[in-house]
C-alpha cells in the first residue's frame, strides 16, 4: 500500500506556524505582566529605601505637599505691614522698604533657604527696571536684610533744543562825508536767531544740570550802522592830547583811560550808558562868546564841542546828544556844574535851541 505524503507535509507546516503564534502571544502576556507589576516594584522600593533614608537625614514628608520655592519672589504688601511665612522651614520671608524716586512701598521677599538674596536680585524679582544712570543705595551686590531700605535715585538724560533771539545793536561811525549834526543810516538792523542743543540731566523728575552741546546760527544778527557827521577837527586821531583829560579821568574813572577816550582802534562806537542833562547852547563865533576861539583843552570851538562838568562826564568822552548829534566833551565853563551841558553851534541855531533837557549817550568801542 502506497502512502500519500502531501497531506502529512502540509500538516507539519501548520503545526510550526501555530507554535510561533503561541510563542508570540505568551511573550506579549509576559511583557504586559511586567508592566503591571512595575508600579508595585517602585512602591516597594520607595517604602524600603527612600523613607528610611529620608527619616535618617531628617526628611520631612510634609515637604512633598509643600515643596521649597526654587526662585526668589517678591510682592507688594500694604505699607507698614509685616510679611507672613507659610513655609518658613524652606524659605525666608522678609520685608524691605523700597523708595523709588520718592515713591514709598513695601516688598515681601521670599528667599529659598539655600540661597542668598542681593539687592539686584530683589529688584529683579519685584520687576523694577534700572537704566544706566540710575543710582541704588545700598549697592546692588549687598545682601538684603529684613527691614532694609532700598533707595532708587532715577537719573535720566535727554536732549532739548531751544531757540534764542539776538537783538541787534546800533553802531555809530564817525565821518566827515556827512554834515556835522546830521546822521545817515548805512546798514539796517536784522534780528539774529540761534538754535541751541542742550543735554538735560534730571534727578527724580527734576532738572539738575543743563549742558550746551551744539550751537547753530539760523540767521546771523546784523547791527544797525549809522554815520554821524563830525567836524574834521574832532575826528579820531586828530584830537591832540591834553593833560586836563588825565585830571578829569582821575576825578571820574568812567569810559576808559583818557587816551582810550580820544583814540580808538576802530571807528565803530556803541552806546554804553545814558544820562539826562540840562542843556544850553553857545555860539562858535568868538565875537559872541567873549572872544574865545579855543576850548579849555585847546580844541577849536566848532559844531560838536561840548562843555561839561568833568566830575560828571570826564573830558575826552565821546557823546551822542539826541536832537544835536555827535559831541566831544573837551570844554568847561564856570556855570557848567553838575548835570549840565553846553553845546557849541552856529549863532542862528543858538536861539532856536534855547534851554532843554536832553538824553545823552556815552559812546565807546
Amino acid at each position: 500500500m502506497v502512502r500519500n505524503k502531501a497531506p502529512q507535509t502540509q500538516r507539519s507546516v501548520n503545526d510550526e506556524n501555530t507554535q510561533k503564534w503561541a510563542k508570540q502571544i505568551s511573550q506579549q502576556h509576559a511583557k504586559r505582566a511586567r508592566w503591571r507589576t512595575l508600579p508595585f516594584f517602585w512602591a516597594v522600593t520607595v517604602c524600603a529605601v527612600v523613607f528610611p533614608v529620608g527619616l535618617w537625614s531628617g526628611f520631612d514628608i510634609a515637604s512633598l505637599a509643600n515643596p521649597a520655592p526654587a526662585e526668589i519672589t517678591a510682592k507688594k504688601i500694604p505699607h507698614g505691614s509685616t510679611a507672613v511665612s507659610h513655609d518658613s522651614a524652606h524659605a525666608d520671608v522678609m520685608t524691605v522698604h523700597l523708595i523709588d524716586a520718592n515713591h514709598h512701598s513695601d516688598l515681601a521677599l521670599t528667599v529659598p533657604s539655600d540661597k542668598h538674596c542681593t539687592v539686584k536680585e530683589a529688584l529683579d524679582a519685584a520687576g523694577v527696571a534700572l537704566n544706566h544712570y540710575d543710582r541704588v543705595t545700598p549697592k546692588l551686590d549687598v545682601a538684603v536684610k529684613p527691614g532694609m531700605t532700598i533707595t532708587l535715585t532715577r537719573v535720566s538724560v535727554g536732549y532739548h533744543k531751544r531757540y534764542v533771539t539776538h537783538e541787534p545793536e546800533t553802531r555809530y561811525q564817525l565821518t566827515t562825508s556827512v554834515a556835522p549834526g546830521k546822521k545817515q543810516v548805512k546798514q539796517y538792523q536784522r534780528t539774529g536767531r540761534e538754535e541751541i542743543t542742550e543735554r538735560v540731566w534730571m534727578k527724580n523728575g527734576k532738572i539738575t544740570l543743563k549742558e550746551i552741546t551744539d550751537r547753530k546760527a539760523i540767521r546771523k544778527v546784523q547791527d544797525k550802522v549809522v554815520y554821524l557827521g563830525v567836524s574834521s577837527a574832532l575826528m579820531p586821531g586828530k584830537v591832540p592830547y591834553h593833560n586836563r583829560y588825565a585830571r578829569s579821568y582821575s576825578l571820574s574813572a568812567r569810559g576808559g583811560s583818557p587816551r582810550e577816550r580820544m583814540y580808538n582802534g576802530t571807528n565803530s562806537l556803541r552806546r554804553l550808558r545814558s544820562i539826562t542833562l540840562h542843556s544850553t547852547a553857545y555860539s562858535d563865533s568868538p565875537s559872541e562868546n567873549g572872544g574865545w576861539s579855543r576850548t579849555a583843552t585847546g580844541m577849536p570851538i566848532v559844531y560838536g564841542v561840548a562843555a561839561v562838568d568833568p566830575r560828571v562826564i570826564p573830558l575826552g568822552t565821546r557823546l551822542y546828544v539826541e536832537g544835536y548829534g555827535y559831541a566831544f566833551a573837551c570844554d568847561t565853563g564856570g556855570a557848567i556844574k553838575g548835570h549840565r551841558i553846553d553845546l557849541a553851534m552856529s549863532s542862528s541855531q543858538v536861539y532856536r535851541w534855547g534851554r532843554r533837557t536832553v538824553k545823552v549817550w556815552i559812546l565807546g568801542p
